[in-house]
C-alpha cells in the first residue's frame, strides 16, 4: 500500500509539474512583444529557440512520467497536445495585437524540444515503460 501511493504521489507531482510548466508557455507566449527583452536577432535566435525546445520538452517529459502506462494513444495525446499548443499560440501571437507574429521556427523548436522531451523520457525511465503497454494500442 505504501509503494502505490508513493507510485500516485509520484504521477501526481511530475502531472503538476507539467502543468506549472504548459502555464508559464502560456504566460511568455501571450506576453505582448514589447514586453520582451531586446535583444539583437542573433541572440534571440539561439536564446529563444533553445527556450522553446527546453519548455516544450520538459513539459513532454513530465507529462510521459505522470502517465501510469504509455501506450500510442498516450504518446499520440500527450505528443499531439503539445504541438497542437505550439501551433494555437503562434496563431494566436499572429491575431493578437500584441506585437508578436506567426514564427515557423518557434514551432520547429516546440517540435524539437517536444520529441526529445520523449526521447529522453524513453532513455532513461525504462523501468516504468513495459514493452506490453508500447506494443497493446
Amino acid at each position: 500500500k505504501t509503494s502505490r501511493l508513493n507510485i500516485q504521489s509520484r504521477i501526481n507531482r511530475s502531472i503538476l509539474i507539467a502543468w506549472s510548466i504548459v502555464f508559464c508557455i502560456l504566460t511568455l507566449s501571450l506576453l505582448p512583444g514589447n514586453r520582451m527583452p531586446k535583444l539583437n536577432y542573433l541572440d534571440l535566435l539561439s536564446i529563444d529557440k533553445l527556450g522553446h525546445a527546453i519548455f516544450y520538452g520538459s513539459a513532454c517529459y513530465f507529462f510521459f512520467k505522470g502517465s501510469k502506462t504509455i501506450t500510442k494513444k498516450t504518446t499520440f495525446i500527450i505528443f499531439g497536445g503539445l504541438f497542437m499548443l505550439g501551433f494555437c499560440l503562434e496563431i494566436l501571437q499572429a491575431i493578437l495585437a500584441s506585437g508578436r507574429t506567426f514564427d515557423y521556427l518557434d514551432q520547429l523548436a516546440n517540435t524539437i524540444g517536444i520529441t526529445l522531451g520523449l526521447m529522453f523520457y524513453l532513455k532513461f525511465n525504462r523501468s516504468s515503460t513495459t514493452s506490453d503497454s508500447t506494443s497493446r494500442n
